[in-house]
């Protein structure tokens, strides 16, 4: 046998040895010290019946922790009187290179009957911060995956004034890839909420770019939302492709989780098919009414751009001013106007029918509008107006200050009894009009 294959002999002996080494060795040597190291740094009391570290997923490590029980913070005020964990079974497979990197991932975490109180306060302070306890920087860890059975969490931060209780168990009736129903309930920024998402055992959070299935409904008061899709890490909301459908009371209820101005109207109601592709979203096949006024079309809105660009092509049968603008008295209308160099725009929009106050209605109304670094620009700007011809166009530049608007119409055609009203006396005016 010549040297070089003695090496090699020699190196797979030792690969064997040490593999079958890490299976054999009884990693709850292991257990004591890092209990006890843990305690110590938190102050807190921490209990785990049992440790084992395999490689099923070689070259990441999987390390699986049964009959856990980690008291909670001292200072916690939303989840007090709850442990920070009890769980029958927890395991975290993480990747070598990332703990070299200073930096862990987690690509799965799987949590079986457990119970897990999460808690961020307004100063920054996390509950599950065990090593640093005091430490309010950035977080450490990755989590790229969760994988939960008849497991509950409980989230709070006060930063976003967000308290999250959800539940996840087998989905009473399964549904293909959807095994895993899951309960949520809470309140954010005051407002109650609650819901059930049917969906898959694994869900991603985080640069995995892997789709899994949603299904589920939510409701806060009389706002609802529905969603029916996919979508690939959810704090990112990449690969989005779902059905969504939105109703309310008014416009003004979205208020509450999204903030903005709107005023009060007639019932709302949107249905439409979202997606998302990096910093596109699309929405297609857009129906939706406001009160006694319609929309339908399809939409784009490119987040990243120089400036975010909205692209429209949009009908509507019926839309009335009323339905959508600012009653008097509203708080909407003693607010600032807004700002129209956040966005560039480029919308095609054909009305059948648009009334106005006192006006007779506006039928065959197109417009088309381009919004680029605070000008407003509507042209053409056609309509049919008391039986005659309206064609011009209008603008509006704030990037002048004062603000600046220009209005060039023409109308030929028209029937003056239609557009003026009559005279107390029983008076009017008759006849065709141009100007």
């Amino acid at each position: 046998m010549t040297r070089s294959r003695r090496r090699w002999l020699a190196a797979g002996v030792l690969a064997a040895a040490g593999t079958a080494l890490v299976l054999a060795w009884d990693w709850n040597w292991f257990r004591g010290p890092v209990v006890a190291h843990l305690a110590e740094r938190s102050g807190r009391q921490l209990q785990v019946g049992d440790l084992h570290l395999s490689f099923d997923h070689f070259p990441d490590a999987t390390v699986r922790l049964r009959d856990v029980t980690v008291d909670n913070a001292p200072w916690v005020r939303g989840t007090r009187g709850e442990p920070f964990v009890r769980a029958r079974e927890l395991a975290f497979t993480f990747s070598w290179r990332s703990l070299r990197a200073g930096r862990p991932i987690v690509s799965h975490f799987r949590m079986e009957d457990a119970a897990i109180a999460l808690e961020r306060n307004a100063a920054g302070l996390r509950n599950w911060r065990l090593r640093t306890p005091d430490d309010t920087g950035p977080g450490r860890f990755r989590f790229l995956r969760l994988e939960a059975h008849r497991s509950r969490l409980h989230f709070v931060h006060d930063g976003i004034a967000l308290d999250l209780r959800t539940e996840a168990r087998p989905s009473p009736q399964p549904d293909g890839p959807r095994v895993t129903r899951i309960d949520f309930a809470g309140r954010w920024r005051g407002q109650p909420f609650t819901g059930a998402a049917d969906t898959s055992a694994t869900l991603t959070f985080l640069d995995t770019g892997e789709p899994f299935p949603l299904r589920g409904t939510a409701r806060s008061q009389d706002l609802q939302l529905a969603v029916d899709g996919t979508v690939a890490d959810l704090f990112q909301l990449g690969g989005l492709d779902a059905a969504v459908e939105v109703k309310a009371p008014s416009l003004g209820d979205l208020a509450r989780f999204a903030p903005g101005r709107w005023p009060a109207s007639g019932a709302v109601s949107a249905a439409g098919r979202v997606q998302r592709a990096q910093d596109l979203w699309t929405v297609a096949d857009l129906k939706a009414s406001v009160g006694g006024s319609d929309i339908a079309g399809d939409l784009r809105y490119n987040a990243g751009a120089d400036r975010p660009f909205l692209d429209a092509l949009l009908t509507s049968r019926t839309l009335r001013l009323q339905d959508i603008a600012p009653q008097a008295g509203d708080d909407t209308t003693r607010r600032d106007p807004p700002d129209l160099r956040r966005l560039d725009a480029d919308v095609d929009w054909r009305v059948r029918q648009l009334d106005l106050p006192a006006v007779p209605p506006l039928r065959q109304l197109r417009v088309h509008a381009r919004l680029d670094d605070g000008r407003l620009d509507l042209s053409p700007l056609q309509a049919r107006l008391a039986d005659g011809e309206l064609q011009g166009r209008a603008s509006w530049d704030t990037r002048a200050q004062p603000p600046g608007a220009r209005l060039d119409m023409g109308w030929r055609g028209g029937r003056l009894e239609q557009l003026l009203p009559d005279l107390p006396d029983g008076g009017g005016a008759t006849g065709a009009g141009s100007g």
